[in-house]
């Protein structure tokens, strides 16, 4: 039969209403709860079943001890087989069925503990992801020695609160009566791979910043100055002048891939404890902290400076930041020198916060239109490019 016009509009959309419900249905009549329902009453049928054939057994043998005459108690012995025959197919069908009935109350079980854990799982990750953030923000967890954004310390500092994430999930799980998570998780171990996992990051972190703070207190100019307190992500894998550092780029990476598989495997399967983490992803997340910590122990760089102000008139100051310009030694009244191009800056000052060093200068007269460079003379002797400056009119 053909369908037009409206008449065809409707049956398309009543097609699209029912299918929804008819997929829902078919869904809830699969879900552990029914099925524990519908085996649980074919065992209950196959009980009371098995109860009438048991009495009807019961029955006809004693009716075949009642009997007199032969023919009769034929009869009777061939009514009172059958009855056992029958009693015994009962039972067998009632242990089948009371069998499978417990097996699916326990899925059932199974079922609920491990929705349960799982929602507990997801809300416990979601209160320390935003602790975190919280830290992150407005904290000095993440902040290393040299006032940057420390990769190793957020490493670190993740992955513990993933593992207390977890951990606080599956205690609470417990509590609420599905304990299966945390025994899975206490017969089964805190297996090795997590110590490289929490350990490696930890390691780094207490080792970089022992190599960082040794070369800081030794030689100011070990780290260029952290000239603002930008907490974006990308400060994760850049070096101190901001361009992407491969070393901290692998070992981010390597670690969000394992930290992505971790909740992944255990948001999945609650009731496993914590998974088992690759081989492969293991070994490259420790190569990369191998990796990361060696970077962190090779020479500093000699000082540095950076011009600030870029273009400014005769007789005007501009502001150089830079690190390493002086060393421990040099009294603070050292005098420097700011050259722009060949002239030679008449008033020069500079200050001292923690690893940065800022310097103004006052533009000379007789500069060229065009652009000159600008360098800063320390008593080492070295001379130490600024940037480019341009003489406004």
């Amino acid at each position: 039969m053909r369908v037009r016009g409206r008449q065809g509009a409707w049956v398309l959309a009543a097609a699209l209403l029912v299918l929804p419900a008819g997929t829902a249905e078919a869904k809830k009549a699969r879900s552990p709860e029914a099925v524990a329902k519908k085996a649980c009453a074919a065992s209950k049928r196959a009980a009371a079943t098995f109860n009438l054939a048991k009495g009807r057994a019961t029955r006809k043998t004693r009716a075949f001890r009642r009997a007199r005459g032969a023919p009769t108690r034929a009869r009777a012995r061939r009514a009172s087989l059958a009855a056992g025959r029958a009693k015994k197919a009962a039972g067998t069908r009632y242990h089948a069925a009371a069998k499978k009935c417990k097996k699916a109350t326990a899925a059932k079980k199974r079922a609920r503990a491990r929705h349960r854990t799982r929602g507990l799982l997801i809300a416990s990750f979601v209160v320390f992801g935003v602790i975190l953030a919280l830290l992150w923000i407005f904290g000095h967890l993440v902040i290393g020695d040299d006032g940057r954004v420390s990769t190793s310390k957020t490493t670190a500092s993740t992955w513990t609160a993933l593992i207390a994430a977890s951990l606080l999930a599956f205690v609470i799980a417990k509590l609420a009566g599905y304990p299966q998570a945390l025994h899975k998780l206490l017969h089964s171990g805190l297996a090795g791979q997590y110590g490289l996992l929490i350990g490696g990051p930890l390691g780094a972190a207490v080792a970089a910043r022992g190599i960082v703070g040794a070369q800081v207190k030794k030689k100011r100019s070990a780290k260029t100055p952290a000239v603002s307190k930008d907490k974006s992500p990308a400060k994760l894998i850049q070096n101190d002048v901001g361009e992407t550092d491969l070393g901290d780029f692998q070992y981010i990476l390597f670690n969000f891939v394992a930290m992505v598989y971790f909740v992944g495997v255990v948001v999945q399967s609650p009731l496993n404890g914590f998974p088992r983490i690759p081989d492969v992803l293991l070994g490259l997340t420790s190569v990369a902290a191998v990796g990361y910590v060696s970077k962190k122990a090779l020479p500093p760089p000699d000082a540095t400076a950076r011009l600030d102000t870029t273009s400014a008139k005769v007789e005007e100051t501009v502001t150089i930041t830079g690190s390493g310009l002086l060393s421990d030694d040099d009294p603070p009244n050292t005098a420097l020198i700011v050259l722009f191009g060949k002239a030679k800056s008449d008033e020069v000052t500079m200050s001292r916060s923690e690893a940065v060093d800022t310097i103004t200068a006052k533009v000379p007269d007789g500069l060229p239109d065009d652009a000159v460079d600008v360098f800063v003379i320390t008593p080492t002797p070295a001379r130490v490019e600024a940037g480019s400056f341009t003489l406004k009119p």
